[in-house]
């Protein structure tokens, strides 16, 4: 099932136009001496706005929760990366989802609580790892 499909096609549409308006600057610079360094300076200026963007309808593929157990059970968490046991492990899972465009079956599930996005991962040798971002 899709999720926030206007508002990601929306996202989606201004990352076209400005790769499009981004494309149309590159063209603009044929062989010259100072060339590497004005392509760099193109792909700086549109950066700034793109990755946000893309960064953005990544975390709107996933599910906002709004359960206020797991909303309490998240707060004790701090933002970054931590070892978590083995129940906390399968709370979250119950929660959080595979990327739905991801073809390779990585264990790496994502979600939504509040303004924080969540990704969790079992490593290995029984490790168990969380990541808390906040989502501007």
């Amino acid at each position: 099932m899709e999720r926030n499909i206007k508002i990601r096609n929306n996202i989606i549409e201004k990352i076209d136009a400005i790769k499009k308006e981004r494309e149309k600057e590159i063209d603009m610079v044929f062989c010259d001496k100072s060339w590497n360094e004005r392509m760099s300076k193109i792909y700086d200026k549109y950066d700034k706005v793109l990755i946000p963007l893309v960064i953005k309808e990544f975390y709107l593929r996933f599910p906002s929760i709004r359960n206020d157990w797991f909303k309490n059970f998240c707060s004790k968490f701090q933002d970054g990366t931590s070892k978590i046991t083995e129940n906390d492990f399968h709370i979250f899972e119950r929660y959080c989802e595979e990327d739905p465009n991801n073809s390779y079956m990585t264990g790496v599930k994502y979600c939504r609580v509040s303004k924080r996005f969540i990704t969790i991962e079992y490593v290995k040798n029984n490790t168990y790892i969380v990541d808390f971002s906040k989502i501007d």
